[in-house]
């Protein structure tokens, strides 16, 4: 048989009490996806025998459901096989696992194919999830190492993103491969849906999804550029991902994403599930439940063994000898389940590796380990950027000689970062100006500041007012204007460390740019 597509996670109650046992719920919920699909698609109602029992609903379908427990610890497999709708030589099997052990319950899938004859035609098929996935995500908590599973995808803005890397995509704990989906820097929209995509991927990946260009100068800034994701990029991060450590995290660019659209969902979800196949265990908990039942099942036949010889009982004693052999039998297939699905891994093995490199060996397209291209040209320097923003963004913001000057003397060593606090300004300027003409009021500036990544402080302590009262002025239209409000960028020595500080006039409503260099002097400096 072939492995195609597996999954496993923990399941619980989205309840803080639940009334009923999880393991049984998670079982009725199984029972039901698999009754609809015979009354949907073979117009048969069934009724699933859940304590156990075999099944055949219709010419070569065959179910089986094996139930085992004992105090609070049970173990269900639904083992169900059926042939293929347009090719009769395949057969597809699922089989699904639900183990609760030590006050936890975890369920598995594994989807797989089998060709039942010799025959040499081509084999095609569509891979799809099963909806029952995203059925048992939205009516239980589920979740896989440190992740809460989803089949929708989250948000990242840009004041999220630093503890989202943090966090989840450096995370020591983290199972599943993270995609993260950006936005065209001008219109920002998604070349690809991110709903669609996590739908598919639901269970076997985490799909975040960047509010804005924001948010993606933000993760540029946290993993740096050569990992970074933005202008409509889907990127994918293998666990233990470290940018430290030159890892392989496939992206897929902006022209790709365009021109693939909606078959890059497929192209995704077909290389994820290659490698879900591949990468398949028996869970922790599975191992822990069957051994614990297999093992007080032992120790029951050897006390009713025990008492059967004390009374001569032979009848018993043949009984208790068809448990046992039962039971072995039961170990052996197992094992020759495990054997069969190793070589069927290794034979795959190859193939697997190489879904991994690639999407589509035969197609046009592949994900590139690669950094973006650059949007722009970067400018070389910190007063190239002041001057590249004196033209571009003539309407909003005025620069004095002195922003150019101090400019000219900063040490500042990251000028795209520059460029990107100067753009926000720009939008936040436009913002604020709509907001009067519509006379609406806008809020305070720090938020719209900080929903694109960067810190602004309206004004100075008092105390270094009054000390370096010369350095928070500046003369604008003959007069003394006050620039102590500004826009900080990194923290630290001057070379990591930028101060843009300036005047509001209210009038031509434009902020006046006074300097865009050195932190000035404070009580903290």
């Amino acid at each position: 048989m072939r492995p195609l597509y597996a999954l496993q996670f923990e399941v619980a109650s989205l309840e803080a009490n639940p009334p009923l046992d999880v393991a049984n719920q998670t079982l009725v919920v199984l029972a039901s996806w698999i009754s609809e699909w015979y009354l949907t698609r073979k117009n048969i109602r069934i009724a699933l025998p859940l304590t156990g029992g075999d099944l055949s609903p219709c010419e070569g379908h065959e179910l089986a459901i094996t139930v085992a427990r004992s105090a609070d610890v049970s173990h269900s497999t639904i083992s169900w096989s059926y042939p293929d709708e347009r090719d009769g030589n395949l057969l597809w099997h699922s089989k699904c696992e639900i183990s609760k052990f030590d006050g936890l319950t975890e369920f598995s899938f594994q989807l797989l194919l089998e060709s039942i004859q010799f025959y040499i035609a081509p084999v095609e098929f569509v891979l799809r999830r099963p909806r029952v996935i995203a059925t048992l995500l939205r009516q239980f908590a589920c979740s896989h190492g440190d992740a809460r599973l989803s089949d929708q995808p989250r948000e990242l803005s840009a004041q999220q993103v630093p503890e989202f890397v943090a966090n989840r995509l450096l995370s020591r704990n983290r199972r599943l491969p993270i995609v993260i989906v950006s936005r065209t820097s001008i219109i920002e929209q998604c070349l690809v849906d991110p709903s669609a995509l996590a739908n598919r991927l639901a269970g076997i990946a985490e799909v975040y999804v960047l509010d804005d260009k924001w948010s993606g100068f933000a993760l540029s800034d946290e993993v740096g550029k050569i990992y970074s994701c933005y202008n409509g990029a889907v990127r994918l991060y293998w666990p233990d991902f470290d940018s430290e450590a030159s890892p392989y995290s496939p992206v897929y660019t902006p022209d790709t994403t365009r021109e693939l659209g909606s078959k890059l969902v497929e192209i995704i979800f077909n290389q994820l599930a290659a490698i879900s196949a591949f990468r398949f265990v028996p869970g922790p908990v599975a191992i822990d439940a069957i051994n614990f039942l297999q093992n007080q099942k032992a120790i029951e036949l050897e006390s009713i063994k025990a008492a059967a010889q004390e009374r001569g009982d032979y009848a018993e004693l043949l009984s208790v000898a068809d448990e046992e052999n039962a039971l072995l039998r039961e170990k052996l297939n197992r094992l020759q389940e495990e054997n069969a699905d190793g070589k069927a891994r290794l034979q795959l093995s190859q193939e697997n590796l190489r879904a991994v490199w690639q999407a589509h060996e035969d197609g046009p397209h592949r994900g590139e380990a690669e950094p973006l291209p650059e949007e722009s040209t970067e400018q070389e320097s910190l007063e190239d950027v002041v001057r590249n923003a004196t033209s571009s963004y003539a309407s909003t913001l005025v620069f004095l000689d002195s922003a150019t000057s101090s400019a000219q003397h900063s040490p500042f060593k990251q000028p795209k970062r520059a460029a990107q606090a100067l753009l926000a300004m720009h939008e936040v300027c436009q913002a604020w100006r709509q907001s009067r003409r519509d006379k609406i009021a806008i809020g305070p500036l720090e938020q719209h500041f900080v929903a694109k990544g960067f810190v602004y402080k309206p004004r100075e302590s008092m105390t270094s007012k009054g000390k370096w009262a010369e350095e928070y002025e500046t003369t604008y239209h003959g007069r003394k204007v006050s620039i102590e409000q500004h826009v900080a960028v990194g923290k630290g020595g001057p070379d990591t460390c930028l101060r843009i500080h300036f005047y509001t006039d209210e009038k031509e409503e434009k902020f006046i740019v006074a300097h865009v260099g050195r932190h000035k002097t404070n009580t903290s400096a």
